[in-house]
């Protein structure tokens, strides 16, 4: 008996120190007022995947910058996102993705989602997994609930992010470049 209460107070210290290290985080970005990152991102409708390359500046209000890297198809075009608009620019290619998750989120949305779970939405769990740091974001409510898991660094980098939607992983981003930071001074 006394050894499960040990093993169930040790484990709640782990999460606590989770919980605490995604806290962590979260006051550095709301701090820093937003970050830079890149991420290989790949979004999965239906049957059909589609794999590209992003250069994100985001700020912790919810605003957003995103540029295409790659395929080399669509490199250059650009969105940026305030919390009640968005504006596209590109020469002579468009992007046509189709709405996700109920059409709750366009994969244009991602940067900015990933920074709202960071900086914003409510933390479910957080816990060790292997050497990172797991933590779930609830964004969201009722039918419109999407769920934002990131992997953390022992340094507190997000380096994997998956989204998904009613048990259904639509999106997964691999993570480099993170810099917490003015977006203003980041671009």
């Amino acid at each position: 008996m006394i050894a499960v209460c040990i093993l169930i107070l040790a484990g709640c210290r782990a999460s606590g120190g989770a919980m605490q290290q995604a806290l962590q985080l979260r006051t550095e970005l709301l701090q820093a007022g937003g970050c830079r990152y890149a991420a290989d991102v790949s979004v999965s409708y239906d049957d059909v995947r589609f794999d590209f390359t992003l250069e994100c500046v985001c700020g912790a209000d919810g605003a957003a910058r995103m540029t295409i890297r790659a395929p080399q198809t669509l490199a250059g075009i650009a969105a940026e996102l305030a919390a009640n608009s968005a504006r596209v620019e590109f020469e002579d290619t468009a992007v046509a993705f189709g709405l996700m998750a109920d059409g709750n989120l366009a994969p244009m949305q991602l940067p900015q989602l990933f920074v709202q779970a960071l900086c914003a939405d409510y933390i479910s769990s957080a816990g060790q997994e292997g050497d990172a740091v797991r933590v779930t974001y609830l964004h969201g409510y009722d039918d419109d609930e999407l769920t934002v898991d990131v992997w953390l660094s022992g340094a507190l980098l997000p380096e994997y992010a998956e989204v998904s939607y009613q048990g259904q992983m639509l999106a997964a981003m691999t993570i480099t470049d993170f810099t917490p930071g003015d977006p203003a001074n980041l671009e």
